[in-house]
């Protein structure tokens, strides 16, 4: 069994399926996705990173995080405060 709190993703190792879409019909889906990929390139061997929104939507789950400060994200507007998912 793997443990997925132990499991690395590293940039180029992730892929969107084309043709997936969002109910806008802009492009948000993929700046999401090239947010997410420049925020895991970031990410030290075997550390998760996580943005402020998504540790927000996490508050209560009992995951605990270390700040990492502020980092500029290639595509996405001013900087972003990121964290290391712990455990």
């Amino acid at each position: 069994m793997t443990d997925n709190k132990t499991q690395s993703l590293a940039p180029g190792h992730c892929e969107r399926p084309g043709g997936l879409g969002n109910a806008r019909g802009d492009d948000a889906g993929d700046t999401t996705f090239e947010i997410a990929v420049e925020v895991a390139g970031l990410a030290k061997p075997r550390q998760v990173l996580i943005s402020r929104t998504v540790l927000d939507v996490v508050v209560g789950s009992g995951i605990t995080t270390t700040d990492c400060g502020e980092h500029v994200i290639r595509g996405a507007p001013g900087s972003w405060h990121l964290y290391a998912v712990e455990g």
